[in-house]
């Protein structure tokens, strides 16, 4: 299992920043990509905290499915 070094509150704070980033977006579009990386953030809190990191439970009956972690946007 791939261990990253972040904490559930460093993936929450992230999540906070992109639904900020969605409030301030114009274009619907880029809103929803950010309300959609807020929400892969706020995820991967969970995950980190439940000691699963890195990996989400399989989709029904599928594999697990590894989380690719965006970087962080600068204004």
């Amino acid at each position: 299992m791939v261990r990253w070094h972040r904490s559930p509150s460093l993936c929450l704070e992230t999540a906070v920043h992109y639904e900020h980033q969605a409030d301030r977006a114009a274009d619907p579009v880029a809103r929803q990509k950010f309300l959609d990386l807020a929400f892969e953030w706020r995820k991967s809190a969970v995950i980190y905290e439940s000691e699963e990191v890195g990996i989400v439970p399989a989709q029904a009956g599928g594999e697990p499915e590894r989380i690719g972690l965006a970087p962080l946007a600068l204004e």
